[in-house]
């Protein structure tokens, strides 16, 4: 819907309802399949393509449109 092929871990994270950390090591793990853009090793230039989300969603079984909504959340797909 908003044309992206990726999202930044804050986005997922607030998706989930949980912490940022939580889904950057879910990524170092290869729960959730992750690109890092840096030339150097930094959690903070991770980024998390749309359907590697969606897959672990799918993996999981979770239905982010069945969970409570939250404030602001934003339409990620």
């Amino acid at each position: 819907r908003s044309g992206r092929t990726t999202l930044y871990a804050w986005e997922v994270a607030r998706v989930l309802g949980c912490s940022t950390r939580h889904i950057l090591n879910l990524c170092e793990e290869g729960k959730i399949a992750a690109l890092n853009i840096a030339s150097k090793d930094t959690r903070a230039a991770v980024r998390i393509p749309v359907e590697s989300f969606r897959a672990y969603l799918a993996e999981a079984k979770y239905d982010p449109l069945a969970a409570p909504a939250r404030p602001n959340q934003p339409e990620l797909f």
